[in-house]
């Protein structure tokens, strides 16, 4: 039977344990602890976030003189070594492959191509050529003549029965992948804009690329100890202690400009075990920028 008048309150227990008070006191210095340390201090929980919108722009070059770029600077001339001094290439010299004696690929006839003909670029990767094979076609059907078929069941054949011989790209190791790139965070741009001065935009909203350095991955050995002793092999991906030995991260190369740039070589190196470099098919894929 209630009352009239009657209520409820909270009743209060007190422990009198030296144990579990103790262990009271160790959980809740554990938890202000992972607050204040992993939560805000590692992770940044304090501070606003945005998902980042990245760009990424590949350009392929060819050798030139002290790294010019062709298309930019007037005078500017490509640095292909010499076809009889490439082991892998038919028109070398007999004395220049048994030099080496460290090559045991494919030779074929090698031809000179520069950058433009020698890349095919997608949104997101960056396919360069090594290898190719090349085919002379007549052009059979186009649907246009009245005697033709309209459907055209072969657009095209071949003038020969065999196809042609493959061909290397010439010293296609030697090429080197310009990779410019830029972030964005459109929400804090939008929620903070322009900053005090009014004349520089927020820094999540214009960060400078060259700000920034991107490393490649690599587990070869070889490629690691021959980048540690130019002092561009890390143990991380973007601390400053080299390592000898891999796996390791290799820094890329900069221009005058502060982009990032790898050679073709140094790529495949990096992507493989073997100490030996074969010309062979490339793809390049970047989701994101270095």
């Amino acid at each position: 039977m209630t009352l009239c008048g009657s209520y409820t309150t909270v009743k209060f227990v007190r422990i009198d344990d030296f144990r579990l008070g103790t262990l009271r006191l160790l959980l809740l210095s554990a938890i202000v602890g992972y607050v204040i340390f992993i939560e805000m201090a590692q992770l940044g929980g304090y501070l606003e976030s945005d998902p980042v919108e990245g760009v990424v722009e590949f350009s392929l070059k060819e050798p030139t003189h002290d790294n010019c770029d062709p298309y930019k600077e007037e005078g500017c001339t490509n640095a292909f070594q010499s076809l009889n001094e490439l082991k892998y290439c038919e028109q070398a010299d007999a004395n220049a492959r048994n030099s080496t004696g460290d090559y045991s690929g494919s030779v074929y006839p090698c031809q000179i191509y520069e950058s433009v003909n020698a890349e095919v670029v997608r949104e997101t990767s960056l396919i360069v050529w090594t290898r190719a094979t090349t085919y002379n076609q007549t052009l059979v059907c186009d649907g246009l003549s009245e005697s033709e078929s309209t459907t055209c069941p072969r657009t095209y054949k071949n003038q020969d029965s065999s196809p042609h011989r493959p061909f290397y790209i010439a010293q296609s190791e030697a090429y080197t992948v310009l990779i410019e790139h830029s972030v964005t965070a459109s929400k804090i741009c939008e929620d903070h804009g322009l900053s005090d001065s009014q004349s520089d935009y927020h820094y999540a909203c214009s960060a400078q690329a060259s700000h920034y350095q991107g490393r490649l991955y690599s587990r070869n050995e070889g490629l690691c100890g021959e980048e540690f002793l130019n002092n561009n092999s890390y143990d991380d991906l973007r601390g400053p202690t080299l390592q000898s030995s891999g796996p390791c991260f290799i820094g890329p190369n900069r221009t005058t400009k502060g982009q990032d740039f790898f050679s073709i070589d140094v790529l495949l190196e990096g992507a493989k075990r073997c100490p030996c470099v074969r010309p062979r098919p490339l793809i390049l894929v970047q989701k994101n920028r270095y």
